[in-house]
């Protein structure tokens, strides 16, 4: 995420411009809150205290849901 978020910021450093995909496509993982077990989308990653955030690919959610008994934010 930290070298595609890297990317996205060097070129309007460097006067191109980025697409509407390009803009928001380097937020790819999911994200948990270990303290309440809730999932949120990648965009919602800020509701959760900083300490409480467990990261997930999207490839790996399932898994994550089943193993940790995550459930979806409301």
């Amino acid at each position: 995420m930290c070298s595609k978020l890297y990317e996205v910021t060097n070129k309007p450093i460097n006067g191109k411009k980025l697409s509407i995909k390009e803009k928001s496509g380097w937020v790819e993982r999911y994200c948990a809150d270990i303290s309440t077990l809730e999932d949120y989308k990648p965009q919602e990653y800020y509701k959760i205290k900083p300490y409480d955030r467990l990261f997930i690919w999207l490839k790996d959610l399932n898994e994550a849901v089943e193993k940790l008994n995550l459930v979806p934010a409301h």
